[in-house]
């Protein structure tokens, strides 16, 4: 633990979010703790800046959360895995999360399989990676235009939280009209993910566009978020790490 883990002076925040850096004393295993950590900074900054409140990197141990909202989320979820995960999209939901800065958490970096994802699943992977390529540009992580194409669908989030009718006026026109593949992929895909149903239920009711736009954004949340951007690494797929990180470096862009 830091020497300054008790010192720092906390954000008002639903939660907070200590700094965080892997080790080990396995050469092989610190480049691919160096990979996994760029990979989900990668994602944590790419949803936030395409402009979703879920860009956040979920580990237990960095996570500083506050008895009011713990109690107002009603604890940690009983999950078999990822429960970090679950833990942080509930809190945002009623919440903001912050990160602070100071010393960063050491969490030692091991191989695991004991559940399908998560640090120690996700270390083995990029062993064994780097043990067939022999070179750490091989592992490729999430490709820039899927985040394009998330910006592109909160936008359209958005806009039908203030126009009732304009989702059935995009279904009409998108599919045959269409010449931009964002735009297209954006409103199928969150068709796909129940968007209708969940327009349908806050037409019903009798509340404001910002209301709207909150339930909305609680309905589209970091779970529904990851499988959008799963969905599209189908359409764009997934690039070399090392090289997107040396392209935005080369750009002055925050890497």
């Amino acid at each position: 633990m830091p020497s300054d883990y008790f010192l720092r002076n906390l954000p008002v925040a639903g939660a907070v979010l200590f700094p965080f850096t892997h080790v080990t004393n396995d050469t092989t295993l610190q480049k691919c703790a160096r990979l996994y950590e760029l990979h989900m900074d990668h994602y944590e900054k790419s949803v936030s800046e395409s402009g979703s409140i879920y860009g956040f990197t979920a580990l237990g141990s960095t996570m500083v959360i506050g008895a009011s909202t713990y109690a107002a989320v009603r604890g940690f979820p009983k999950k078999n895995a990822g429960e970090d995960f679950y833990m942080l999209n509930k809190i945002r939901k009623l919440a903001h999360i912050k990160a602070v800065a100071g010393t960063p958490i050491e969490i030692e970096a091991r191989l695991s399989d004991r559940v399908p994802f998560g640090t120690g699943t996700n270390l083995k992977k990029i062993r064994s990676l780097l043990e067939q390529h022999g070179s750490e540009g091989g592992f490729k992580s999430y490709n820039e235009c899927c985040f394009r194409v998330l910006k592109c669908a909160l936008q359209y989030i958005d806009k039908i939280s203030r126009n009732p009718d304009f989702l059935e006026d995009t279904r009409i026109r998108q599919p045959q009209n269409s010449t931009d593949k964002a735009q297209f992929l954006a409103i199928k895909t969150l068709i796909n993910l129940g968007l209708i149903k969940q327009v349908e239920q806050i037409n019903r009711q009798r509340i404001d566009p910002h209301q709207k736009l909150q339930q909305l954004t609680n309905w589209f949340d970091a779970l529904k978020t990851l499988r959008f951007i799963n969905q599209m690494r189908l359409e764009y797929p997934d690039k070399s790490l090392l090289a997107m990180t040396e392209t935005k470096r080369q750009k002055g862009g925050p890497v």
